[in-house]
C-alpha cells in the first residue's frame, strides 16, 4: 500500500494532503462461533460479523503504531466526519478515537 500513496503523493495537488484507508466491506464471523460459518463467511449479520480490520496511512496519520483490538466497520464514516469536519448524525458507529 504504501507504492499507492508514493504514487498519489507524486502529484503536487495530493501531495501532504492524501490519507489513505483500508479496510474490508464488511467483518467475518468468528472461527470459534458455533453458529456462525467461520473467518472465510459472512452471513451471520451479527454484531461480531461487523467486526473488521483496517489500514491507514497519509497525512495525519501517526507512523509505526498498532492498535489491535475490534472496530466496526460502521465506525469508518464517523472518524472521517470527525477528521473532515463533517457529521456524521445517522452513523451507526463511533469515531475510531486512536486515529483522531
Amino acid at each position: 500500500m504504501r507504492r499507492h500513496l508514493e504514487a498519489i503523493e507524486t502529484e503536487p495537488e495530493y501531495a501532504g494532503k492524501t490519507t489513505l484507508f483500508i479496510l474490508p466491506d464488511f467483518g467475518r464471523d468468528a472461527d470459534d462461533d458455533a453458529g456462525g460459518n467461520g473467518f472465510q463467511h459472512h452471513r451471520t449479520g451479527d454484531a461480531l460479523s461487523r467486526t473488521t480490520w483496517m489500514m491507514a496511512l497519509g497525512a495525519g496519520v501517526r507512523e509505526g503504531l498498532v492498535f489491535d483490538r475490534p472496530i466496526d466497520s460502521t465506525d469508518l464514516v464517523p472518524t472521517l466526519g470527525s477528521m473532515l469536519g463533517f457529521t456524521a448524525s445517522f452513523s451507526q458507529g463511533k469515531p475510531i478515537q486512536e486515529l483522531l
